[in-house]
């Protein structure tokens, strides 16, 4: 072998190239493969962060916002006749539109802060109503009529208006307001809520104690309250039955008064005329002679039988005895 050779097999230029060209190739191809694996792995993580992660808004953030919601809708049910305070709030879930929305109802629970008060309409007030009138119309005779004096007789008791409780403090408000969550990526909004579709379970009725501070008033029920009541009513039976005795009295006085000896009855009757016959007297007169129907009828020429001039005889005069 001369000097200086190499045993080596000789590398053209175009070999060269080629080996390069398929280390390329072979290059491309793992980053291909990296790559598809990268994003095989992306989804696979977006799948399992969605589904199991962040499949919904985390229970936290979703009682954060029922509860301000709750301090939202107070103000549109309580007012200073029905005061009302938040006593809690609940979320329930109620559709699944899709993986990326949901429906969501808050529940809101409000509580009347003391009791209300109305008129008291039952059957057992009744007869108080009805003496309530009664006692009305009694003082405006005794007022124009001046019937009982101040210093003597039964005075009229004050009958002020009987309310009744008609809810205690403490009973709730539930009011339901629907609300929507979105899923952007891996976060979620929820949108506000939709408080034209609030629905209450109830209403209340009445107001509080307050209203009728300044009007006179009874609760109806306790039994201290219904011993004043019962107290009330007999006062003002003994009132009224006590000016309708003074005004039928002074009635009769004015009427024997104005019309002595004649019945008050016939006060109404209409005038006779003079002229007229009186429509109550007999037609025949039942003390007259009775008259012969045999008897000749007197001529009208002839003079009368009696002379209706002749002086009256005296009936104390001594009788005229006539000798035969």
């Amino acid at each position: 072998m001369p000097t200086g050779t190499s045993t080596a097999p000789f590398i053209t230029v175009g070999q060269k190239e080629a080996l390069q060209r398929e280390l390329r190739r072979r290059s491309i191809v793992r980053i291909g493969w990296i790559g598809v694996a990268s994003l095989v792995g992306l989804a696979a993580l977006h799948l399992v962060i969605t589904r199991l992660v962040f499949r919904a808004p985390s229970a936290e953030a979703l009682q954060d916002y029922a509860q301000a919601l709750g301090v939202a809708v107070v103000p549109l049910y309580s007012s200073a006749q029905q005061p009302l305070q938040l006593a809690g709030t609940t979320v329930s879930r109620v559709e699944r539109i899709d993986s990326s929305r949901r429906w969501y109802t808050a529940e809101v629970r409000l509580e009347l802060r003391q009791p209300l008060y109305a008129p008291a309409m039952t059957n057992g007030t009744i007869l108080y109503r009805q003496l309530q009138q009664s006692l009305q119309v009694a003082r405006e005779r005794d007022l124009k009529h001046n019937l009982i004096s101040p210093e003597a007789g039964p005075q009229a008791p004050d009958m002020p208006i009987l309310i009744q409780m008609t809810h205690r403090a403490g009973e709730p408000l539930i009011v339901r307001v629907p609300f929507e969550a979105r899923r952007f990526g891996w976060t979620w909004r929820i949108e506000p809520p939709q408080l034209m579709r609030r629905v209450a379970n109830r209403t209340f009725e009445g107001s509080a104690i307050e209203r009728y501070g300044n009007v006179p008033h009874i609760v109806f029920g306790p039994r201290n309250s219904m011993t004043e009541i019962r107290r009330r009513m007999r006062d003002a039976r003994t009132y009224i039955v006590a000016v309708t005795k003074l005004v039928q009295r002074s009635a009769d006085a004015e009427a024997i008064v104005e019309i002595p000896g004649v019945d008050p009855s016939m006060a109404d009757a209409p005038a006779l005329d003079p002229g007229m016959p009186d429509p109550d007297a007999p037609a025949i007169d039942p003390d007259a002679p009775a008259i012969d129907p045999d008897a000749p009828a007197l001529d009208p020429e002839l003079p009368p039988a009696v002379d209706p001039n002749a002086e009256a005889i005296d009936p104390t005069a001594p009788a005229v005895r006539f000798n035969r």
